[in-house]
Parts: structure tokens; sequence; C-alpha cells
């Protein structure tokens, strides 16, 4: 759910006047006209990082590391010496036309018991050792109160903008930029149809270093090798990549892909994609049914409103949450130059979604992804050297 804002503010007065949305998951910018747009975009982001900031001082929610936490309100866990201070994860972005300030509920968690028990009162320790996220009970009693159905999650977030209208420091702080909450936004998704998978052998080959080059040109010679045949397109998975890694990636590591194309002798060298997914995001997508709203649905995608202008991009959600809410991915093709159609790669990454060997039902990322995180903390956390290239065609670090 999000809520309307009219912002008129001298500090935007020299381009236009705009209508927003705030709420759970955002408020947006529906008008917008200069040149001078990315720049603006990158300072009102920041501008209004600070506005809500103080807003949410104002409701005694201070900044705790990178969230904000309220430590009048804990949540006791006495039985485990566990307090709870409950908050949320606060971002505001440009996405599309649209500035949008995305909530999720977080919480951080103290042990009751101080640094060094018997010598201070003065801190405590943050967080869990690893022992005691080993303990079921105590993960157990964690969940229980961390974790909530789709509707409670939306009422957390309610309350988090009913809290601010109704404090009159909190609402003081927002009329002065001209602001006031409005009307609920939505968002209209689609769902990947239901198809029929064949299973095929999978061969991955994963890196990212200087010798990326190295190994797809490897992985195109043992495909030719196998299939007499080069490949018509190709689509490479990059994981775990932030935003401010980007750039990185597409100046520096997808030329290493076009380049091992190009010396392959391929004639399709340009159908290539390189698509970059992330599993933590903070966008939550929920579906209105009966009257209340539950987890969106497993196939759902959204590729409008909450999307960044400058990528193309989309969220897809793959799973089912037994208790909780569900958690969609974010995909982002940052290379693409292969013809296919959105709904095309959207499909496949679905398909794949499901070709993970070690599990029956669907996992939250494409297969290849999930071969790669094994295959790297298997070397890194066991062997601690290259694998024996004789296991390179099997599926040996599941």
């Amino acid at each position: 759910m999000a809520y309307g804002i009219w912002m008129e503010s001298a500090v935007f007065s020299a381009f236009h006047r705009y209508f927003l949305y705030l709420g759970s998951r955002g408020f947006s910018l529906l008008k917008w006209r200069s040149s001078s747009a990315c720049l603006l975009w990158t300072i009102s982001g920041q501008v209004f990082n600070i506005i809500f900031k103080k807003i949410l001082k104002k409701l005694s929610v201070y900044q705790i590391g990178q969230n904000f936490h309220k430590p009048s309100e804990p949540v006791e866990i006495p039985q485990h010496k566990l307090s709870l201070w409950p908050g949320f994860a606060l971002s505001v972005s440009h996405f599309e036309r649209r500035l949008l300030f995305g909530a999720d509920v977080s919480y951080k968690v103290l042990q009751n018991e101080t640094v060094l028990e018997f010598m201070t009162d003065l801190c405590c320790k943050i967080g869990l050792a690893g022992q005691a996220t080993s303990d079921f009970q105590l993960m157990k009693a964690v969940a229980e109160e961390t974790h909530f159905s789709s509707l409670g999650q939306q009422q957390r977030l309610a309350r988090l903008t009913d809290d601010i209208q109704r404090n009159k420091d909190a609402r003081f702080e927002l009329e002065t930029w001209g602001l006031h909450f409005g009307s609920q936004m939505s968002l209209t998704g689609w769902f990947v149809p239901s198809e029929k998978i064949l299973m095929q052998d999978h061969r991955t080959t994963t890196n990212i270093a200087d010798c990326l080059k190295v190994f797809m040109t490897g992985a195109l010679k043992e495909w030719y090798k196998h299939n007499h045949d080069l490949l018509a397109w190709i689509i490479a998975y990059c994981d775990r990549v932030g935003d401010g890694q980007l750039k990185a990636v597409i100046e520096y590591e997808v030329p290493q892909l076009l380049s091992s194309v190009a010396e392959s002798g391929s004639k399709t060298s340009s159908r290539l994609s390189v698509i970059v997914d992330r599993k933590k995001c903070l966008p939550l997508f929920f579906t209105e049914m009966n009257c209340t709203v539950q987890n969106a649905l497993v196939g759902t995608v959204v590729e409008s409103e909450a999307m960044c202008p400058e990528w193309y991009d989309f969220y897809l959600i793959t799973q089912a949450a037994c208790r909780g809410t569900v958690s969609p991915t974010h995909y982002n093709v940052i290379y693409y130059d292969n013809g296919l159609k959105p709904d095309h790669i959207q499909r496949l990454i679905f398909k794949l979604c499901c070709l993970y060997y070690n599990w029956q039902g669907l996992i939250s990322i494409p297969a290849p992804c999930q071969y790669a995180h094994k295959l790297t903390y298997l070397v890194a956390q066991t062997i601690h050297k290259e694998p024996n290239l004789e296991l390179a065609n099997y599926l040996f670090y599941l």
C-alpha cells in the first residue's frame, strides 16, 4: 500500500510541482521535465533521506547502523536473555519517473548479558553469535516475534505512516517541506505461465576476476566439442553485485565476455545478455484477495512503477513462504543484444529456478547461480585450490 503526497518546496521551485506517493512501498514523482534530471534525482534522494531521518527522530526512532530502530519499545525474550528493538529499513530512490520511499520491518537483536557482565552495565552485545544461531529453540523464539503474515507486515508499515501523521512535531516537519499524505497506490504485475520443462545436462563455468575471459573461452570450446555447433545466444548471470559495483561489471567484465564470444569464431557475437540478480532487496509485493492482503503468488513478475529509469530491470517471485512474507528476486539486465523479448527472458529465468538438481521445487535464483555459490563455497572453505579438471563436467560440489 502507499499514500499520496503533494510536495511544493522552494528547493525544487525552479523545476516543477510534483505529486508524490509515500507509504509502505514508496512515494513517487509523477511529473518531471529537466535537462538536469540525473543530478537532481541524486540530490533529491539525499535530501529526502535527511528529511525522513529528522522525522523519525521525532518519533524516537533512531538510526542504528543502516536501519532505524525504536529502543523505547523493546520486545523481550526473557527465556533466552534477548531484547528486540523494532524498526524499519528505509530507502529513498528514483524509480522510472517516480521517487519512491521504501520501508521494510527490521529488528535489532540485543543480548541482555552485558559485555564482561560483571564489569560494566554501560553496553550490551548486539546480534547473535554463531553458536546462538544454531540453537533451534532460540531461533524459533526470535522468528515468532519477527516473522509476520502479509497482513501483519502491511499493518506494521501502515502504522509508521499513521505515527508520522499523529505526531505533532513529525507532521510539522512534513508540512515545513510542503508534504502531506494522500491516497493509496497499487502496482500491476503478471504471472509466468506454466510450461513443460525438459531436463538436460548442465555444464557451468563461473568466476568473476581477470580470468573471466579464459573461463568463458573454455566453456565455449567445451560446448562446441559436445554439440559440434556454435551457440545462437548466450545469457550470463552475475550474482551478489551491489549497485555501486554495476559500473565495474559493465565496463570491465562484460567486455571480457564479448571478447571471448568474438574470438570463438561465432558469427553471433552480439547475441549476448548479462543479467545481475539480487535476492536481498527492499520491496515486498502483496496481492489483494478476499478483502485482505496475501503474499504474491509464485511466478509473479513486476516490471513497472518500481523500476529504475536507467535500467532494464524487473522483480520475479519464484518461492512461496510457509510463514512470514515472501521476498522477490531483483533482476537487472545490464547488457542486452540478443533479440529476446522481455517476457522470454523472464520465463527462461523462471524455468531455470526449477532446474536445480538438489531440490525438487523452485529456488529463489536461477540454477547456474546456485551452482556457482556451491562451487565457490567448497573451494573457499574446504579445498582451497582449483578443483581437478576431470571433475569439470560433474556437479561434485552439491
